[in-house]
């Protein structure tokens, strides 16, 4: 399990009533290494939320997620994909 430190988490708040409320997580996961990880990745985190805003950065091995899903489902699902978050 990842604890809280090690992932930065910034709340986008809504400019009105009505609209979702979505969260800005950062991941660091070492293990990946080219395209295809950044493909599955981005994958794992679209099946816990279709909608969600992925950037990953191969250089830094860093992956920001804006999504208004529950940041454990988003864990799990990279951990099923093969790629633990440091």
């Amino acid at each position: 399990m990842m604890s809280m430190s090690s992932a930065r988490v910034f709340l986008t708040l809504p400019l009105w009533e009505g609209l979702d409320c979505f969260v800005m997580i950062q991941f660091n996961i070492p293990s990946m290494s080219c395209g295809h990880c950044v493909k599955a990745v981005t994958q794992a985190v679209h099946e816990v939320d279709s909608q969600a805003k992925v950037d990953v950065n191969l250089d830094t091995k860093k992956v920001d997620v804006e999504s208004g899903a529950d940041r454990q489902k988003i864990v799990d699902a990279l951990v099923e994909a093969g790629y633990q978050p440091a």
